[in-house]
């Protein structure tokens, strides 16, 4: 059984900031970083709920929206590290006017965005990507492939938000 002299050190503080935590019976201290918050803006309701199950099924924090006003809005309220947004949004301002919105504002543009779309043909790709999408992804996209893109580029990404 573990005394309370096997504890060393313990450091807690709330998801905003990396936790210090020095284990049991170890001098090793190492950083515990929150899992990175996804806000998963998608219009159509069983996409975004697959999506959002399954990413927090892999760990990552999870905020979801319906339209771009709401999108911005909770970008702003709860900085998160990476967005994904479908370009065709309800509401009358479509996922890149939303990427446009994010990148043009001092607060959130450094956040990267993912499109995820069906609407490809166009030049909509184009539009997303000069508009300052990270990448855009052609559905059908499984969420283990949205997972891994939201890993990929959080790994290039300077940090932006909670992470």
């Amino acid at each position: 059984p573990l005394n309370r002299a096997d504890f060393r050190k313990v450091e807690v503080t709330v998801f905003s900031k990396p936790v210090r935590v020095r284990s049991p019976l170890s001098n090793r201290t190492k950083d515990l970083r929150p899992p990175p918050l996804a806000l998963i803006v998608e219009n159509h309701d069983d996409t975004r709920e697959l999506y959002v199950l399954s990413l927090a099924f892999n760990g990552v924090r999870v905020i979801e929206s319906k339209t771009a006003d709401d999108a911005f809005e909770k970008a702003h309220a709860q900085c998160p590290d990476i967005i994904s947004t479908a370009l065709l949004l309800p509401g009358g301002t479509d996922g890149v006017q939303l990427c446009e919105q994010l990148k043009s504002d001092e607060r959130t543009k450094r956040i990267p965005i993912i499109a995820v779309t069906t609407w490809t043909k166009g030049g909509q790709a184009e539009r997303a990507l000069r508009a300052g999408c990270d990448c855009v992804l052609a559905m059908p996209v499984l969420p283990e492939e949205l997972l891994h893109e939201i890993q990929r580029v959080l790994r290039l990404a300077p940090s932006a938000g909670n992470g």
